[in-house]
C-alpha cells in the first residue's frame, strides 16, 4: 500500500472543504431515493383495466412513480442547498480560526 496515501498534507481550509461537500453530494442521493420512493407508494394512481365485458372498466392503484421522481428531484435539490449552507458555514468558522491563528504568530 502506498505510504503516501494515508500521511496528511497541509491543505487550505477551501480545498478540505471543496472535497467533503462533493464527496457528501454523493450521500444526499441515497435519502432522495427513499423519499421520492415513499411519495409514490403513498400518493397511488389509478389505472384503467379493461374487464371480460368490452364496455365495463375496473380502477387498479399503482404506485404514482412520475410523482416520485420528481419529489425526489425536489429532495435532492433541497438536501444539496442545505449540504451547500451547511458547508460554507463551517468553511466560514475554520476560515476565522486559521485567520485568528496567522494573527497570534
Amino acid at each position: 500500500m502506498n505510504n503516501e496515501f494515508l500521511k496528511f498534507k497541509p491543505d487550505t481550509a477551501l480545498n478540505l472543504f471543496e472535497k467533503l461537500f462533493h464527496t457528501g453530494i454523493f450521500f444526499l442521493i441515497f435519502p432522495s431515493f427513499f423519499i421520492g420512493k415513499f411519495v409514490a407508494i403513498a400518493n397511488p394512481t389509478s389505472v384503467r383495466v379493461p374487464t371480460e365485458n368490452p364496455e365495463y372498466f375496473t380502477f387498479k392503484y399503482e404506485p404514482n412513480f412520475a410523482f416520485g421522481f420528481i419529489c425526489s428531484l425536489v429532495a435532492f435539490y433541497f438536501f444539496l442547498m442545505l449540504w451547500k449552507i451547511t458547508c460554507q458555514l463551517v468553511y466560514i468558522i475554520f476560515r476565522a480560526l486559521e485567520k485568528y491563528i496567522e494573527s497570534k504568530d
